[in-house]
């Protein structure tokens, strides 16, 4: 995804961090007090997103999941079965043909769909003070082997910013 070279008035980002899914992909640029996350989903749907380092919970949870596009896979494999067994009726050879083609085409692509998103992926989410969670970062993509840095690197950042931000704010003091 593009982005615009950096201004004198604009900061560099510390850290940039590239995800790559089935769905899409997603570009974090972690900053000292904010994190810029550009999400390109497939079939065009585009956001940028910027979010103040101060309102996350430093502490992440980790949770393994897998696409839903394996679910969709699943559905469609399921439903090429029920296909299956309601062609397999007193139908004419050709038409019998016909059927147990488009039936094994269905098969083919829900089994494809399946083998292409059966790995699960390793995110870790930050959730805000208020318990909801508002980023995740997806060990996936061309940058993959920075996620465990990346991450850390988000983790030292939180408090620092969280303490920057009740410093310059006296209303977020408790």
């Amino acid at each position: 995804m593009y982005s615009p070279p950096a201004t004198a008035l604009e900061e560099a980002p510390l850290y940039i961090y590239r995800e790559k899914r089935f769905e899409g992909k997603r570009v974090f640029e972690l900053f000292p007090e904010r994190i810029r996350v550009q999400v390109d989903r497939n079939f065009g749907t585009k956001s940028d997103i910027t979010i103040r380092l101060s309102i996350l919970n430093h502490v992440p949870n980790r949770v393994w999941v897998r696409s839903k596009a394996f679910q969709t896979g699943f559905w469609i494999l399921f439903s090429a079965g029920i296909l299956w067994g309601v062609f397999s009726g007193n139908f004419s050879h050709s038409l019998r043909t016909t059927k147990a083609f488009i039936v094994a085409a269905e098969a083919v692509t829900g089994l494809g769909l399946m083998l292409a998103t059966v790995r699960r992926i390793e995110y870790v989410s930050f959730t805000s003070l208020a318990g909801v969670t508002v980023l995740d970062v997806a060990r996936s993509g061309p940058d993959k082997a920075q996620f465990d840095a990346f991450t850390q690197h988000l983790i030292t950042l939180i408090p620092r910013a969280s303490n920057s931000a009740q410093q310059f704010s006296p209303d977020l003091k408790q």
